[in-house]
């Protein structure tokens, strides 16, 4: 489980709230995220390149895309590694967080080798050395490498659970002739892409003047 809370880019302070199921398919390059507060299923399939809006047909039975937004092809579905080179992560060391005993990790992550897009604090269980499990992000929402933060993005983990998702999860008819959607460049569509790290689908839709 996760939720998520996301200023969007504009002058007054806007608050979005997301809680649900998330299952990630790093092999198979797809996510399936089931919002329970909004009632709503998305599925980001990264070999499709398509965000997909998904409902079920109750006349084939079948859950349907119903309309999609592009997936940068520079976007990847990638594990959460804190050690992983490419994110220059430091290691802040032991905390605690709500009284639990938690490994601390900052990053940023980056657009064109250069240009900052996100300052991230990650939390994790790593009493476990052959399961870590994640506990809490905060990220700093920094387009282009803008300050102050335009924004921030919270997520905190449940019931988390490693291991490959059913396979039915992403069992999705109507992908091909899926329309795209007219609102991708919404701020819930933006938070979602920054809770994912497509950092170059959001820098796409960012607004010139955020």
């Amino acid at each position: 489980m996760l939720h998520v809370n996301s200023p969007a880019p504009q002058c007054q302070v806007q608050l979005q709230h997301q809680a649900g199921m998330r299952y990630l398919d790093v092999t198979n390059q797809r996510t399936r995220f089931e919002d329970a507060v909004a009632d709503q299923i998305i599925v980001d399939d990264y070999t499709a390149l398509k965000s997909m809006e998904v409902k079920l047909n109750t006349t084939t039975g079948k859950e349907t895309c119903v309309e999609y937004c592009p997936i940068d092809p520079d976007d990847h579905l990638e594990p959460l590694d804190p050690f992983d080179p490419f994110d220059k992560t430091t290691d802040l060391g032991k905390t605690t967080f709500e009284g639990k005993s938690v490994e601390h990790y900052s990053w940023s992550d980056v657009i064109l080798k250069i240009i900052k897009m996100s300052s991230t604090d990650f939390y994790a269980d790593i009493s476990n050395p052959k399961a870590a499990v994640p506990v809490y992000l905060h990220q700093d929402l920094t387009p282009f490498g803008r300050k102050p933060p335009i924004g921030g993005l919270n997520q905190s983990w449940t019931g988390f659970k490693p291991g490959t998702p059913d396979k039915k999860k992403f069992d999705i008819a109507g992908v091909a002739t899926c329309k795209q959607a007219s609102n991708c460049q919404s701020s819930s569509k933006q938070a979602h892409r920054f809770a994912l790290r497509q950092m170059h689908t959001a820098a796409r839709y960012m607004p010139l003047d955020a």
